[in-house]
């Protein structure tokens, strides 16, 4: 999944979850809900997005200054590290939940959260 959507799925959860505490008749309620939801948003999706910039620019700069053939080469043994390397080794990067990453910001397990988002916004695309 690209960070993007990531960044909105998380997003949608937290506004969703913060919101549905709310009264539609207080609007500055709201308003402080909406705030919450972007200052947990931020505090959820920093860490990831921080790691996968450094993580990306230090692989940026391994092959700077490398001609084609070497730079075909690194390409080999990257493929070969990720076919014989254990899942643990990029499981921060490619096993991410969304749903359970905003469930334990808002104190509920990832499929309970999930439900209850569903719940929530039952009807919207029908």
């Amino acid at each position: 999944m690209s960070q993007a959507l990531e960044d909105c799925h998380s997003l949608a959860l937290l506004l969703s979850h913060y919101l549905s505490k709310t009264q539609a008749s207080a609007p500055h309620s709201q308003s402080a809900a909406i705030t919450h939801a972007a200052q947990k948003f931020t505090h959820l999706r920093r860490p990831r997005t921080s790691y996968i910039l450094d993580y990306s620019s230090r692989m940026a700069g391994h092959k700077k200054d490398q001609g084609f053939v070497a730079e075909m080469v690194t390409y080999f043994f990257f493929w070969l590290l990720c076919k014989f390397m254990s899942d643990g080794q990029f499981e921060y990067l490619f096993r991410y939940d969304v749903a359970t990453e905003v469930g334990k910001v808002v104190g509920m397990e990832g499929e309970e959260y999930e439900r209850a988002y569903l719940k929530s916004v039952k009807g919207w695309f029908l």
